[in-house]
């Protein structure tokens, strides 16, 4: 028998329930987004204040939106939900800033129903300086017995050397230039190479040779130019003079 139309009707009564506003009706949502925020790909640290977030949130009503801050307290406008998204460490309308050290994300979901969740984070640490404490050391022999002094006179037409530097984020490598040009950026006229350990590439002439230097981190910074300055002196001339008979 009909029943007539879903709902309650005056005339028949209760006819064809109405299941999506019954359930509508009788369960309510009240458990706001589950969501995560990672920075660069969970990296510990970024060398630059432009970094990528990725997001990830789910919810039983289905997620609205979402806003993002650098501070905690201040958030900019509601979004569409995305997975990925460049972000700003520095951007001061979100109480960002480009000083190094930790910066933390923060990003709060809000479900179709109106829960706000409790903020998800992630933090960095910014390190946009490069390597310190540059230096070459020079030896006399492929076995590093003995060292020379920056600036020394030496006789050797091939000298060895190592180089060191510091930093945080790590030391990846170096930028090296052998040149008789004191001015060169080793970054722009020289090599790169991930070793410690340096040899010009052919018997040095007599004269004054610079190793130029600038060390890079794993993040991409690059140090000052370090200045290892080589003299290679000529053999030594010894002169004979005959005694009176």
């Amino acid at each position: 028998q009909d029943l007539g139309d879903a709902g309650y009707d005056t005339l028949t009564g209760y006819g064809f329930v109405d299941i999506r506003a019954a359930l509508d009706a009788v369960i309510t949502d009240v458990t706001p987004p589950t969501a995560t925020l990672t920075i660069n790909g969970g990296a510990t640290a970024a060398g630059s204040t432009n970094v990528i977030l990725s997001l990830t949130a789910s919810d039983a009503s289905g997620v609205a939106s979402f806003r993002l801050s650098n501070d905690g307290v201040t958030y900019g406008a509601d979004q569409p939900v995305a997975a990925t998204l460049p972000w700003s460490l520095a951007d001061a309308a979100t109480g960002g800033t480009a000083v190094e050290g930790t910066h933390t994300v923060y990003a709060i979901f809000t479900d179709t129903k109106g829960n706000v969740g409790s903020p998800v984070t992630d933090a960095i640490e910014l390190d946009l300086t490069g390597p310190t404490a540059v230096r070459a050391t020079g030896y006399r022999t492929r076995a590093r017995a003995a060292t020379f002094e920056d600036g020394m006179p030496v006789p050797l037409a091939r000298p060895y050397f190592t180089l060191a530097a510091s930093d945080p984020s790590g030391v990846e490598g170096y930028h090296v230039r052998w040149t008789t040009r004191p001015s060169e950026d080793p970054a722009v006229k020289g090599d790169y190479q991930t070793s410690s350990a340096y040899v010009p590439p052919s018997k040095v002439d007599v004269g004054t040779w610079y190793l130029l230097v600038r060390a890079q981190d794993t993040l991409g910074n690059t140090s000052a130019i370090s200045r290892f300055t080589f003299r290679r002196r000529g053999p030594s001339l010894l002169l004979a003079t005959a005694s009176p008979d």
